[in-house]
């Protein structure tokens, strides 16, 4: 996705893969070799809280993508159909987007 200013998100390409105990989030490149890893660990959350927050890591590729279709889907809706609630998920959706590519403002 690029943004008004030209940015394209680039991160590692999914699927990203849970492995161990449900804490461990990795990805393999084309070539099947790590491509990175996270072990998501905290000492005062809990076992569950911590799979969840995994899942949700392993998950971000598919979201990201799924995001964007919805945005442009969004944005390609007839206008005279737009509402309050389309225009705000618009603008979510745009705001999470520049979020994941490190563009905030």
């Amino acid at each position: 996705m690029s943004t008004s200013n030209g940015k394209t998100a680039s991160f590692i390409p999914g699927p990203y893969l849970i492995a161990g105990d449900g804490r461990f989030v990795y990805a393999l490149n084309d070539r099947g070799v790590n491509a990175f890893c996270a072990h998501v660990m905290d000492a005062h959350t809990g076992d569950a809280e911590l799979r969840a927050t995994a899942r949700l890591i392993a998950a971000s590729p598919s979201l990201y993508e799924a995001l964007q279709t919805a945005h442009m889907a969004l944005i390609g809706y007839l206008p005279a159909h737009r509402n309050a609630i389309t225009g705000v998920a618009i603008e979510k959706a745009l705001t999470a987007l520049k979020l994941a590519m490190g563009d905030e403002g």
